[in-house]
């Protein structure tokens, strides 16, 4: 299973990796720099319609994921049954969505975007429940492939609309809903192979038995979302006059952190049921735990290293026009990404445990915090203060959530990790310095710095390339 793992692992990153820099850099870019002022009210919309979005998944994913693994007949017929459900939950998100959108005294004529992006919430949504079932049944390899499967059909689309000059503000909004509902129509197939089993049977016993056991993940998500999507809002609320641009310029410098991000969230929706699985065996879940966390932090340290180093030829390639302040606010974002890291990874740990309270109590003070430091940064140093606030926020609920694995992990292994990964940052900090020293591409810098990583992550002992060799090629 270990070895399953890793490989649609590595097959997620280099799905990912492929993919994503053509969407990040190419489509989007091009129609935030074409609208700008349509792009600032998508954005600010697009954030609104993710903060509810759990009412949607109601927490239905993790529950799965952690049944199935400790009891593999669990959940193996009742597709059907979730995905009504799941309807009745959609009509309960959009409800709170349109009164949070009142509540914020947001612009009416935006009204009708949010009704297209909260159908494609509803869209995800249910790609995430089969892909969960997918994961669920240790089909990690076609999960990892159907990840960017909408990614990659948008592309295709944008192409053949640029070639036939039809792209627009207006089909950038409809192609994604389009492509959203392909990608579901293939992974609701592949979920149902699966699942051959009264595919059609609703049976109203199954959700009144789970869902008083995922209230507490309710609130958790809800608390996580809030303290880390409302910085559009912050910013909409205290940019006065100055609020669309200062929305389309956090929209550009978030989109590299989104894209980084987006392998630690889809790494620990595969680790929950790894983790169920061995949940009495505390060698293998702190083996695979810092395995993953290892892996991360080399791969973001050096991410971040890059952007240090190469900052304004990056934000060049996100903003068109970018000031010395911008550069300062992708760092912080970026710096953001190693609790985030910890937050996943360990997140997952905790879920897998049903250590839910101790989750809350962290979501909690975290959103405390930020809306008391947002007060005080975004209001006086506009974007900047709002990615500050982001890394510090993010890293409150990364030291929490180190607390609890030293309480149930033990401290030595992390005293080592930590050591480790200094030395490791002193090191890649070194060899960039000298690319920019020679005054090297960002091309040629980012290819330095990745063999770097690998040759100090052998000497450094962090990662066990021959074990993790020897599991991708299937050798036992």
């Amino acid at each position: 299973m270990q070895r399953v793992f890793l490989q649609s692992s590595f097959l997620l990153l280099a799905v990912n990796i492929l993919v994503k820099p053509l969407w990040v850099l190419g489509v989007e870019r091009w129609v935030q720099n074409q609208y700008q002022a349509e792009y600032a009210t998508y954005f600010l919309i697009y954030t609104l319609s993710i903060l509810f979005s759990v009412l949607i998944d109601f927490g239905i994913n993790t529950h799965i994921a952690v049944a199935y693994s400790i009891n593999k007949t669990a959940f193996k017929n009742e597709i059907f049954t979730i995905s009504v459900f799941k309807l009745g939950l959609s009509m309960v998100y959009v409800l709170f969505t349109m009164m949070y959108f009142f509540a914020l005294q947001l612009n009416t004529h935006a009204l009708s975007l949010l009704v297209l992006l909260c159908a494609n919430q509803i869209v995800i949504s249910y790609i995430s429940y089969y892909r969960m079932q997918l994961a669920a049944h240790q089909q990690f390899t076609i999960d990892a492939l159907v990840s960017s499967l909408d990614k990659l059909l948008l592309l295709g689309s944008f192409g053949i609309l640029w070639l036939t000059n039809a792209l627009n503000w207006q089909t950038f909004i409809y192609s994604q809903l389009a492509a959203l509902v392909v990608s579901l129509v293939v992974v609701r197939w592949l979920a149902a192979l699966r699942c051959t089993d009264n595919l059609y049977q609703f049976d109203i016993r199954i959700i009144t038995k789970i869902v008083p056991q995922l209230l507490p993940f309710i609130g958790f998500v809800l608390l996580n979302n809030l303290y880390s999507r409302n910085d559009t809002f912050y910013l909409n609320h205290f940019g006065g006059s100055n609020a669309t641009q200062y929305i389309n310029e956090y929209a550009a410098v978030n989109r590299l952190y989104e894209s980084a991000s987006m392998f630690a969230v889809l790494l620990s929706a595969q680790l929950l049921p790894m983790f169920s699985t061995n949940i009495n065996n505390t060698k293998a879940l702190t083996d695979l735990a810092l395995l993953c966390i290892r892996i991360m932090f080399c791969v973001y340290i050096s991410l971040l290293v890059v952007v240090l180093f190469n900052g304004s030829i990056i934000t060049t390639l996100l903003l068109k026009n970018f000031e010395t302040a911008h550069i300062y606010a992708l760092l912080w974002l970026m710096a953001g990404l190693l609790p985030f890291v910890l937050v996943q990874v360990l997140g997952a740990l905790m879920l897998a445990r049903r250590q839910i309270k101790l989750l809350i109590k962290a979501a909690t003070v975290a959103l405390l915090f930020n809306i008391i430091i947002n007060f005080v940064l975004t209001k006086n140093m506009g974007i900047v203060g709002t990615c500050i606030a982001n890394f510090l926020t993010q890293s409150i609920v990364g030291i929490w959530a180190v607390r609890f694995a030293i309480s149930e992990l033990g401290s030595e292994v992390w005293v080592v990790f930590f050591k480790q990964m200094i030395r490791y940052t002193i090191a890649v900090l070194g060899v960039a310095f000298v690319a920019f020293i020679l005054n090297f591409t960002l091309l040629w810098c980012c290819a330095i710095v990745a063999v770097a990583s690998i040759g100090v992550c052998m000497r450094l002992k962090i990662i066990n390339l021959a074990t993790v060799y020897n599991l991708l090629i299937f050798k036992k």
